[in-house]
C-alpha cells in the first residue's frame, strides 16, 4: 500500500509506508530540542523526613521535602500508600502549615475529650 498523496503533504520525507532506515537516527532527526528550562540533568532532590503506619487500615503516609533545583522552592511530598495504590501531593509551605496546624488542632480537641 503506498502512502496517500495527503499523507505526502503533511509529512513529506514519507516515501512509503516501509520503514525506509533500520538501525539507530541521528539525533533530533525530526524533532526540536527541548526547551532550556526543561534541563533534565537537573533532577528533584528528595529527603526523607517521617514514615508512619496508620494502625487502622494499615496505610503508610511518608513525608519528604522536595527541592527542584539548589536554593530553588521546596515542597513536602506526602505520599500515603494503600496497598498497591498510591496517592502522592506535593504541598508548599504554606497549605502544609494550614493543614498541619488543622491536624493538630483536632488532635488535641480529641486528646482533651478523652482526658
Amino acid at each position: 500500500m503506498l502512502v496517500t498523496v495527503a499523507a505526502r503533504a503533511i509529512c513529506p520525507e514519507v516515501e512509503s509506508d516501509l520503514p525506509g532506515r533500520v538501525g539507530a537516527r541521528p539525533p533530533f532527526e525530526g524533532m526540536r530540542r527541548a526547551a532550556p528550562w526543561r534541563d533534565t540533568a537537573r533532577m528533584a532532590e528528595t529527603r526523607s523526613l517521617a514514615s508512619l503506619t496508620v494502625p487502622l487500615g494499615g496505610q503508610l503516609i511518608e513525608l519528604q521535602e522536595i527541592e527542584h533545583a539548589p536554593g530553588g522552592m521546596a515542597l513536602l511530598r506526602v505520599r500515603i500508600r494503600e496497598g498497591k495504590r498510591f496517592t502522592v501531593f506535593d504541598i508548599d509551605p504554606a497549605s502544609a502549615r494550614a493543614w498541619g496546624e488543622a491536624m493538630l488542632a483536632w488532635a488535641e480537641r480529641q486528646h482533651a475529650a478523652r482526658a
